[in-house]
């Protein structure tokens, strides 16, 4: 699981608060781990959830599984 919020350990509060950021943010991530995945493992499928407060960590965060 990666906490989106944790990448931006140094910014600016308003970095912070920006939504929009943070949902581009997520996408991009989300785009290269599957693209990533995909590449190493293109026989099986993975699945994302990109969700608020997961697991007890802060704020928007993005995790994903194997389907099987």
């Amino acid at each position: 699981m990666f906490e989106l919020g944790s990448f931006y350990l140094l910014a600016s509060s308003q970095a912070l608060d920006n939504d929009i950021l943070f949902d581009e943010f997520a996408k991009i991530i989300h785009y290269f781990w599957d693209r990533r995945l995909k590449e190493l493992f293109p026989n099986r499928s993975f699945h994302f959830i990109l969700e608020e407060d997961m697991y007890g960590e802060q704020g928007l965060c993005l995790t994903f599984y194997e389907e099987f």
